[in-house]
């Protein structure tokens, strides 16, 4: 029956389906994987906004927001334009394992610098953030 989904979770209708077909789906499906960009977090018939967004140097899908209401009644919505995903993601959900996508990190440099690279989730975690050539 419509509107019987968990917490976390929508009914809405499905497009792909003949006539209305209602599905419960999650908010963010995506949140708390690696991205580079906002595509990568995006999924088919998903209901909230969502962005790529940086989080102690690593990006990480997270739903996007306006203000507080747009986000879960435990999170806030932050300055930059994110619900705070109950803290960092750091490869906190298994489906990060699974995936093949890279996310974008930052490596600071010893004068203030930046510089910009890629990593994904390994067993345990975060793995190593990867800057093509180097960072100099």
């Amino acid at each position: 029956m419509a509107g019987d989904c968990g917490p976390g979770f929508e009914c809405v209708v499905n497009p792909r389906e003949p006539g209305i077909v209602f599905v419960c789906v999650h908010r963010a499906p995506r949140e708390c994987r690696p991205c580079a960009a906002a595509e990568d977090c995006r999924a088919e018939i998903v209901p909230a906004p969502v962005a790529c967004a940086p989080i102690d140097g690593f990006w990480w899908c997270v739903r996007a927001c306006n203000n507080g209401s747009d986000c879960d009644k435990h999170e806030d919505c932050v300055d930059d334009g994110r619900c705070t995903a109950g803290g960092a993601c750091a490869c906190r959900v298994p489906e990060a394992l699974e995936s093949e996508r890279a996310g974008t990190c930052v490596v600071t440099k010893e004068d203030g610098g930046e510089c910009f690279g890629e990593f994904r989730c390994v067993d345990g975690g975060v793995g190593p953030c990867v800057v093509p050539g180097g960072c100099t």
